[in-house]
């Protein structure tokens, strides 16, 4: 592991961060809108098909589950793209590995968001979100780069 040892790499993790915080702050956003427009009757649910809305469920649990372990999956391969390498690139291994990881992540929680405005119900696709996002941002408290 690389620590952050002097002003410039600190920088460059916080430019890191950032990006992902934007990343998250546009899921937060689209859930605060569909909130928004249940709540003043602006969006009428089509939650009249049963076998629709199950299907949702599933579909959005079944996303959900498989984007985790594929997201850490490919964080990885790409942070060790830039093992052994000069400080740069370790630095691009993580900040490309990071962007991945939180576009999977994103990914997932869009589509699960979509499907609570569709559906207009919180179970399951609320707590799918929550999981992502919360996922999401626990990976902006690594401050350490990892260098192997």
């Amino acid at each position: 592991m690389i620590e952050p040892s002097n002003h410039t790499l600190l920088n460059k993790l916080r430019d890191i961060q950032l990006v992902c915080i934007a990343l998250l702050l546009g899921q937060f956003v689209f859930a605060i809108g569909i909130v928004v427009a249940q709540q003043t009757g602006a969006w009428e649910s089509s939650s009249s098909d049963p076998e629709m809305m199950h299907m949702l469920a599933i579909v959005g649990i079944a996303v959900g589950a498989a984007s985790i372990p594929t997201a850490y999956t490919i964080r990885k391969a790409l942070w060790q793209r830039g093992a052994g390498e000069d400080t740069t690139k370790i630095l691009q291994a993580f900040f490309i590995g990071n962007i991945a990881f939180q576009a999977v992540l994103e990914g997932a929680s869009f589509l699960n968001l979509t499907f609570w405005l569709v559906s207009g119900t919180m179970l399951p696709h609320v707590p799918v979100f929550a999981v992502l996002f919360t996922i999401g941002v626990t990976a902006l408290l690594r401050t350490r780069v990892p260098a192997d």
